[in-house]
C-alpha cells in the first residue's frame, strides 16, 4: 500500500502527489474528479497494451475476462472481471485510482510499480477490451422466399 509522503516533501519524478486515500469512497471521489489527461492514441494505445500484458494480464487475462488469468488457473480468487458493466461503468478516475491503490478486497496496488502515465494508458487500453468485448449485435434472419400461390392480384 503507498503511504503518504512526508509533509512538505517534493516527487523525484516531479509530480504532484495525488490527493486520495485508499478505499472504495476515495475511488469513488477520483472517479467524479480525475480525467484522463491520455488520448486514445495509437500510440497511447499501444503503451497501455504492453504494459497491461506485463502487469495485469496474469491476473485479469489477456483479455480482461479472466479466461486466460493464472491465478484462477490455480485456484487461487479470481480477480475482478474488466470486460463487466460493472466496470464498463466506472469512471475512468476509479479504474485509475484501484490500479493505483488495490481493490477493496484482493488487488494490490500498482502505484509503485507502473507510472502514472501508464497506468492511465492501461486505462485506454481496458477501454479497448471492453469494447472489443461488447455483444456483437445479431445478423438479421434471411427473409424466407415469397411462395406464389399462382393468384393474380
Amino acid at each position: 500500500m503507498l503511504q503518504a509522503p512526508p509533509k512538505g516533501t517534493v516527487s523525484r519524478a516531479g509530480l504532484v502527489p495525488l490527493a486520495y486515500g485508499p478505499g472504495k469512497p476515495e475511488a469513488e471521489r477520483a472517479g467524479r474528479e480525475l480525467v484522463n489527461p491520455f488520448l486514445p492514441t495509437q500510440e497511447n494505445f499501444s503503451r497501455g497494451k504492453l504494459v497491461y500484458e506485463r502487469s495485469c494480464a496474469a491476473c485479469h487475462g489477456k483479455d480482461g475476462d479472466n479466461n486466460s488469468s493464472v491465478i484462477v488457473a490455480r485456484g487461487l480468487l479470481a480477480p475482478a472481471i474488466l470486460v463487466t458493466p460493472v466496470v464498463k461503468n466506472m469512471p475512468d478516475g476509479q479504474i485509475f485510482h484501484v490500479t493505483t491503490f488495490g481493490g477493496p478486497q484482493k488487488m494490490k496496488g500498482l502505484g509503485d510499480l507502473i507510472s502514472r502515465e501508464d497506468r492511465w494508458k492501461v486505462v485506454l487500453y481496458i477501454r479497448e477490451l471492453q469494447k472489443a468485448s461488447a455483444p456483437k449485435s445479431a445478423p438479421a434472419a434471411p427473409i424466407a422466399p415469397v411462395q406464389s400461390t399462382g393468384a393474380k392480384p
